[in-house]
């Protein structure tokens, strides 16, 4: 198994960090609390964390009503140290209302989803509000394939898709869509639905073809489906990590993508985190290095 990384519900009383965790090593926080300590503002209620492409800076969506930002830390001097705060990227004034998601866009620009405000914004490099998509009932998850940008709407059941010039091109139906993972090798969109307990997977090579369900009435259960990371292996295979949010557990699923469809294999599924390593409820789920939504 890879390291994995996990945000959490989050609260008063619960994790407020991005964790990671090493196989076969002890879990350990991603953040360093020196550096968020050190700072007036608080990190509550994580949600989407996102690596810019050189890896040397971390884009954390701080979700907390009370203090909406996007903040960004930079690398550790030493590999296995936590990541320095260094600073708020944008927030509430810019356009952050409650964030979820975060994606990097067209030009590089960082496209955010807002619970609150049921809004896409995207910032320039010095973080200033760029543009503003609405249109959504219950906005959530966000991918980018190179040519479009998708945005889960939960409320109307559909995945929308975006040009360059922000214009709405197509609309996946997808029962409460939530989270979203684009696997550029094989132009595999995964779309997490939380109603559904399931992943359904959407070819953006064939964009007039209806979604395939992928992963549903799975043994073990995912209860509300949360983030989804994917980890490549050799031979057109991979393993899908998928958070089951009140289930409090990161599941495994196997995929061959040398297929025409990817093809799950129920046998092996397996829980590699368990609530007890968890201990809240996980939201997003990456791989160091790797495709994560």
């Amino acid at each position: 198994m890879t390291t994995l990384l996990v945000s959490f519900h989050g609260g008063e009383e619960a994790i407020n960090n991005v964790i990671a965790f090493p196989p076969g090593e002890p879990s350990r926080p991603l953040l360093s609390a020196a550096t968020i300590d050190a700072v007036v503002h608080p990190l509550r209620e994580l949600r989407k964390f996102l690596f810019s492409a050189d890896r040397s800076e971390l884009y954390v969506a701080n979700g907390w009503k009370k203090l909406n930002q996007v903040v960004r830390f930079s690398a550790p001097e030493q590999a296995g140290e936590p990541w320095r705060y260094e600073k708020v990227f944008t927030n509430e004034p810019q356009g952050i209302a409650h964030p979820f998601d975060l994606v990097f866009g067209f030009a590089g620009e960082l496209f955010v989803s807002n619970q609150d405000s049921e809004a896409v914004t995207s910032y320039n490099a010095s973080g200033e509000l760029d543009q503003t998509l609405k249109d959504f009932d219950e906005v959530r998850g966000l991918a980018f394939d190179g040519k479009l940008l998708y945005v889960a709407d939960a409320g109307k059941g559909h995945v929308a898709a975006y040009d360059e010039d922000l214009e709405k091109v197509l609309k996946i139906p997808i029962p409460q869509p939530v989270h979203l993972l684009y696997e550029p090798a094989h132009h595999w969109l995964l779309i997490g639905s939380e109603s559904q307990n399931a992943v359904y997977a959407w070819n953006a090579t064939q964009p007039s073809a209806k979604p395939v369900e992928l992963i549903a009435k799975t043994n073990p259960k995912i209860d509300h489906t949360a983030g989804m990371a994917l980890e490549l292996l050799a031979g057109d295979r991979g393993i899908l990590y998928v958070a089951s949010r009140v289930g409090q557990q990161i599941l495994a699923f196997p995929l061959d993508l040398s297929k025409s469809m990817p093809v799950w294999s129920p046998a092996a599924t397996k829980v590699v985190l368990d609530q007890a390593e968890l201990g809240d409820e996980p939201e997003f789920v990456g791989i160091e290095g790797g495709l994560y939504g």
